[in-house]
């Protein structure tokens, strides 16, 4: 998990994706990982992708706060920045 995301704050969103879809193969329902791949997905502007998989983890996962706070990040802005906001990047 720590490799995908080190790729996806690098700029490898592909690499990162794949990464992560290849741990949650073997462990599908891993908060950590599906909350990473939803961030993942969010940066690479996959916002449709993103939804489905918290979607598809709320029946185990709804009063989980990682779970919360990805669909929160998911349903907020639609994974882009803000207007006003202080990200440079």
């Amino acid at each position: 998990m720590f490799v995908s995301d080190t790729l996806r704050t690098e700029g490898d969103v592909p690499g990162a994706i794949r990464e992560q879809e290849r741990i949650l193969e073997q462990a599908p329902e891993n908060i950590s990982g599906i909350s990473l791949l939803t961030l993942t997905y969010l940066d690479s502007g996959q916002v449709d992708k993103a939804r489905a998989l918290l979607d598809q983890a709320r029946p185990v996962y709804a009063a989980n706060f990682m779970w919360r706070a990805a669909r929160g990040s998911a349903t907020s802005g639609g994974g882009q920045p803000q207007r006003g906001s202080t990200d440079d990047g």
